[in-house]
């Protein structure tokens, strides 16, 4: 299910779907998807936010200004997430609930791949 943010009339179906583990959502344009099967008792909530370009063909970015725009991409979403919190007391009972992991992806078409991962604080980890 996709909803543009908080404010949008099917926010409160989409967040059952989230916090019940059955599917992904789409908030704007990120990615969530509750884990509840992880090695935690509070389960994981996946983050997604896009990369547009394909880190493995070499006529994308520059692997410096790939880090700028991935640098840039994780502070919206971060930012988006800490706004849908202020805005829905629900949603940040289910953040502070869970570990987030921020995850920095590259569709490709037929499936994804994972090229960082960042916690709520601190910097990107890139993927090899």
């Amino acid at each position: 299910m996709q909803v543009n943010d908080v404010t949008d009339s099917r926010w409160p179906a989409a967040l059952d779907l989230l916090d019940s583990g059955e599917t992904w959502i789409g908030l704007g344009d990120l990615v969530l998807c509750c884990d509840l099967a992880t090695e935690r008792t509070r389960g994981r909530l996946h983050v997604e936010f896009p990369c547009r370009f394909d880190p493995l063909r070499g006529d994308g970015p520059a692997p410096d200004r790939l880090g700028h725009v991935a640098t840039a991409g994780l502070a919206r979403a971060r930012e988006l997430i800490g706004t849908a919190c202020d805005v829905d007391p629900r949603f940040a009972t289910l953040v502070a609930r869970s570990d987030v992991l921020y995850e920095f992806v590259h569709d490709y078409g037929m499936g994804t791949l994972l090229v960082a991962t960042a916690r709520p604080e601190g910097p990107l980890t890139w993927k090899q």
